[in-house]
């Protein structure tokens, strides 16, 4: 084989043919192994995404559930705050009750003890 030169045989053309096809295989060949190599790169970086998007949604869900218990504890709060302004407004009403009644005590005991009437 000379070339630049078309080969002249039969042998020769058959030679060339098998050439050519080896040098086209070999070009595939080393497509489908880049290809491969892209997807192969591909495929890593796609289950390290989902593996992301995964912690992402774990972490949103931890997130949500501290959100809902932390509402839960201000409600929870809340209710024991509005309690307690009920505790104290009932017992500063009993105080003032008692209050009343110990000095209508004092007082209707100094009035009748004036007139001279004592029952106790």
């Amino acid at each position: 084989e000379i070339p630049g030169r078309e080969p002249v045989t039969d042998l020769g053309k058959q030679n060339a043919e098998i050439r050519e096809r080896n040098r086209a295989l070999e070009t595939a060949r080393k497509a489908v192994e880049k290809a491969s190599a892209l997807f192969s790169g591909l495929e890593k970086k796609a289950r390290l995404a989902v593996g992301l998007a995964r912690k992402i949604g774990q972490r949103m869900e931890r997130e949500r559930e501290a959100e809902r218990q932390r509402k839960e504890l201000v409600r929870q709060a809340e209710i024991r705050r509005q309690q307690d302004i009920r505790a104290a407004e009932e017992a500063r009403k009993a105080a003032d009750l008692e209050r009343n009644r110990s000095k209508g005590l004092s007082r209707g005991r100094s009035r009748r003890s004036d007139r001279g009437y004592d029952p106790w």
